[in-house]
């Protein structure tokens, strides 16, 4: 199957990203989910359901959790595994990558920050909450063109707030932008360096 490549705004990405790895999934196994309803239903309404036209079949339209709200993420999660199967080889998602430094004998916790390289620029983003300092930081970066993901743990209060940029929107979160392909991974917002955290890295 080739591989969805579609542009968007990086934020809305992003923080539609963070919800869904919440929910064990990533972005391309949520879009994988929606066309495969598409083509069952054989109608978009369910995406439009405040404003249907009378030209839309509108038998059985609710939303998939709304439909489901007990089922759905549960048999996503539980089926996961075959789902990914369903696209390129080395598609890494958080919780994958997680199971694979806990498989390698990693302690990992559940204060975990995970980042892909970004499409559209040289860096690793993420915006994990200040909260993040004052606890046992896993960081886990994947460098989905080299296959390969990255761990880094940051002890507890060994980084000062004031040290690191905000977000101008949303300022209880650190606006984090680690270089790619950058043996120091700088943060290029606030030049502080996390490769004094770095733990292990493996090749997917």
């Amino acid at each position: 199957m080739q591989k969805i490549i579609f542009e968007a705004d990086d934020k809305l990405v992003m923080e539609a990203e963070e919800i869904l790895d919440d929910a064990g999934l990533d972005l391309e196994v949520a879009i994988h989910i929606l066309l495969k309803r598409i083509v069952k239903e054989q109608t978009i309404a369910f995406l439009l359901k405040n404003n249907l036209k009378s030209n839309y079949k509108t038998e059985n339209v609710l939303s998939v959790f709304e439909q489901e709200p007990t089922v759905a993420i549960p048999a996503i999660n539980k089926s996961l595994g075959n789902m990914i199967e369903d696209f390129d080889k080395g598609n890494m998602t958080k919780s994958i990558a997680i199971r694979l430094f806990r498989g390698k004998g990693f302690t990992i916790g559940q204060n975990v920050t995970y980042a892909s390289k970004n499409r559209g620029a040289y860096n690793y983003w993420a915006n994990p909450e200040f909260g993040m300092l004052s606890v046992d930081w896993n960081i886990i970066l994947n460098d989905w063109i080299n296959k390969k993901i990255y761990l880094f743990t940051v002890p507890a209060n060994s980084i000062e707030k004031k040290k690191l940029v905000a977000r101008n929107d949303k300022t209880y979160l650190i606006d984090l932008q680690i270089m790619y392909n950058d043996t120091t991974f700088t943060d290029n917002r606030s030049e502080v360096s996390f490769a004094k955290y770095f733990v292990a890295e493996i090749q997917y």
